[in-house]
Protein backbone atom coordinates (compact mmCIF):
# COMPACT_ATOMS: atom_id res chain seq x y z
CA UNK A 1 0.00 0.00 0.00
CA UNK A 2 1.30 3.96 -0.39
CA UNK A 3 1.73 5.94 2.30
CA UNK A 4 2.53 9.45 0.79
CA UNK A 5 0.15 12.02 0.11
CA UNK A 6 -1.34 11.68 -3.13
CA UNK A 7 -0.57 14.48 -6.09
CA UNK A 8 -2.96 16.32 -8.05
CA UNK A 9 -2.67 16.95 -11.79
CA UNK A 10 -5.06 18.41 -13.68
CA UNK A 11 -6.24 16.84 -17.13
CA UNK A 12 -7.04 18.45 -20.31
CA UNK A 13 -10.85 17.95 -18.94
CA UNK A 14 -12.09 19.80 -16.31
CA UNK A 15 -14.38 16.90 -15.36
CA UNK A 16 -11.46 14.34 -14.93
CA UNK A 17 -8.90 14.47 -12.35
CA UNK A 18 -5.75 12.53 -12.63
CA UNK A 19 -4.03 11.32 -9.24
CA UNK A 20 -0.39 10.46 -9.26
CA UNK A 21 1.56 9.25 -6.43
CA UNK A 22 5.06 11.10 -6.00
CA UNK A 23 8.23 9.35 -6.84
CA UNK A 24 6.05 5.43 -6.67
CA UNK A 25 8.01 2.95 -5.40
CA UNK A 26 6.69 -0.32 -6.04
CA UNK A 27 8.27 -4.14 -5.46
CA UNK A 28 7.84 -6.18 -8.42
CA UNK A 29 5.36 -8.48 -7.34
CA UNK A 30 3.29 -5.65 -5.95
CA UNK A 31 0.44 -5.06 -7.72
CA UNK A 32 -1.57 -3.14 -4.94
CA UNK A 33 -0.01 0.10 -5.66
CA UNK A 34 -1.08 -0.27 -9.61
CA UNK A 35 -4.40 -1.56 -8.96
CA UNK A 36 -4.81 1.86 -6.69
CA UNK A 37 -3.43 3.87 -9.43
CA UNK A 38 -6.01 2.29 -12.01
CA UNK A 39 -9.02 3.15 -9.55
CA UNK A 40 -7.79 6.41 -9.41
CA UNK A 41 -7.91 6.91 -12.51
CA UNK A 42 -10.68 4.82 -13.69
CA UNK A 43 -12.82 7.95 -15.27
CA UNK A 44 -10.01 8.89 -17.41
CA UNK A 45 -9.76 5.67 -18.17
CA UNK A 46 -13.41 5.70 -19.52
CA UNK A 47 -13.24 9.02 -20.64
CA UNK A 48 -10.15 8.03 -23.05
CA UNK A 49 -11.62 5.25 -24.40
CA UNK A 50 -14.72 6.96 -25.67
CA UNK A 51 -12.40 9.40 -27.40
CA UNK A 52 -10.72 6.76 -29.19
CA UNK A 53 -13.46 5.16 -29.83
CA UNK A 54 -15.03 8.49 -31.83
CA UNK A 55 -11.71 9.70 -33.01
CA UNK A 56 -11.98 6.01 -35.13
CA UNK A 57 -15.93 6.35 -35.46
CA UNK A 58 -16.32 3.28 -34.22
CA UNK A 59 -19.94 1.47 -33.39
CA UNK A 60 -21.65 1.48 -29.88
CA UNK A 61 -21.15 -2.57 -30.30
CA UNK A 62 -17.29 -1.96 -31.65
CA UNK A 63 -16.71 1.00 -28.96
CA UNK A 64 -17.78 -1.60 -25.69
CA UNK A 65 -15.50 -4.26 -27.51
CA UNK A 66 -12.52 -1.53 -27.49
CA UNK A 67 -13.40 -0.89 -23.79
CA UNK A 68 -13.74 -4.76 -22.75
CA UNK A 69 -10.09 -5.01 -24.67
CA UNK A 70 -8.88 -1.74 -22.87
CA UNK A 71 -9.66 -2.50 -20.15
CA UNK A 72 -8.12 -5.87 -19.60
CA UNK A 73 -5.13 -5.01 -21.49
CA UNK A 74 -4.47 -2.68 -18.53
CA UNK A 75 -4.75 -5.22 -15.52
CA UNK A 76 -3.35 -7.84 -18.14
CA UNK A 77 -0.15 -9.51 -16.69
CA UNK A 78 0.52 -7.94 -13.53
CA UNK A 79 -0.73 -4.38 -14.91
CA UNK A 80 2.23 -4.18 -17.14
CA UNK A 81 0.93 -1.32 -19.07
CA UNK A 82 0.54 1.46 -16.12
CA UNK A 83 4.16 -0.45 -15.21
CA UNK A 84 5.61 1.00 -18.59
CA UNK A 85 4.04 4.40 -17.55
CA UNK A 86 7.67 6.95 -17.04
CA UNK A 87 5.85 9.82 -16.58
CA UNK A 88 7.52 11.76 -19.36
CA UNK A 89 3.80 12.47 -20.51
CA UNK A 90 0.67 13.19 -18.54
CA UNK A 91 -1.25 9.64 -17.50
CA UNK A 92 -4.00 11.08 -20.25
CA UNK A 93 -1.85 10.97 -23.07
CA UNK A 94 -0.08 7.89 -22.26
CA UNK A 95 -3.19 6.35 -21.84
CA UNK A 96 -4.91 7.75 -25.58
CA UNK A 97 -1.28 6.31 -27.32
CA UNK A 98 -2.31 2.91 -25.16
CA UNK A 99 -5.83 2.89 -26.14
CA UNK A 100 -5.46 4.24 -29.70
CA UNK A 101 -2.78 1.28 -30.41
CA UNK A 102 -5.16 -1.31 -29.21
CA UNK A 103 -7.95 -0.04 -31.46
CA UNK A 104 -5.49 0.33 -34.24
CA UNK A 105 -4.26 -3.45 -33.44
CA UNK A 106 -8.20 -5.16 -33.24
CA UNK A 107 -8.88 -3.36 -37.13
CA UNK A 108 -4.98 -5.06 -38.29
CA UNK A 109 -6.04 -8.65 -36.36
CA UNK A 110 -9.97 -8.22 -37.79
CA UNK A 111 -9.11 -7.07 -41.52
CA UNK A 112 -5.97 -7.56 -41.81
CA UNK A 113 -3.16 -4.81 -42.96
CA UNK A 114 -3.87 -4.01 -46.63
CA UNK A 115 -1.67 -2.07 -48.70
CA UNK A 116 -2.51 -0.91 -52.09
CA UNK A 117 -0.88 -2.69 -54.85
CA UNK A 118 2.33 -1.09 -56.65
CA UNK A 119 0.15 -1.21 -60.39
CA UNK A 120 -2.78 0.70 -58.42
CA UNK A 121 -0.12 3.66 -57.02
CA UNK A 122 1.22 3.90 -60.22
CA UNK A 123 -1.88 4.63 -61.39
CA UNK A 124 -3.15 7.21 -59.54
CA UNK A 125 -5.67 7.95 -56.34
CA UNK A 126 -8.62 6.92 -58.15
CA UNK A 127 -7.50 3.66 -59.09
CA UNK A 128 -6.40 3.32 -55.02
CA UNK A 129 -9.52 4.03 -54.19
CA UNK A 130 -11.10 1.57 -56.60
CA UNK A 131 -8.95 -1.21 -55.79
CA UNK A 132 -9.36 -0.52 -52.07
CA UNK A 133 -13.32 -0.99 -52.41
CA UNK A 134 -13.09 -4.19 -54.66
CA UNK A 135 -10.55 -5.83 -52.73
CA UNK A 136 -10.85 -5.19 -49.09
CA UNK A 137 -13.99 -4.29 -48.71
CA UNK A 138 -15.33 -6.87 -51.02
CA UNK A 139 -17.90 -4.23 -53.02
CA UNK A 140 -18.87 -5.12 -56.44
CA UNK A 141 -16.76 -3.34 -59.45
CA UNK A 142 -20.38 -1.23 -60.27
CA UNK A 143 -21.10 -0.81 -56.74
CA UNK A 144 -17.24 0.72 -55.84
CA UNK A 145 -18.24 2.79 -59.14
CA UNK A 146 -21.37 4.45 -57.65
CA UNK A 147 -18.89 5.36 -54.35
Amino acid sequence: MITQETEFHASSSPSVAVYLKPRLVVRADDDASYRELLAANYPLVEQVIRSVARHYHLRAEEAEELGSTARLKLVDNHYAVLRRFQRRSSLATYLTSVVGRICLDNRVAQWGKWRPSASALRQGNTAVALERLTGREGHTFKEACEV
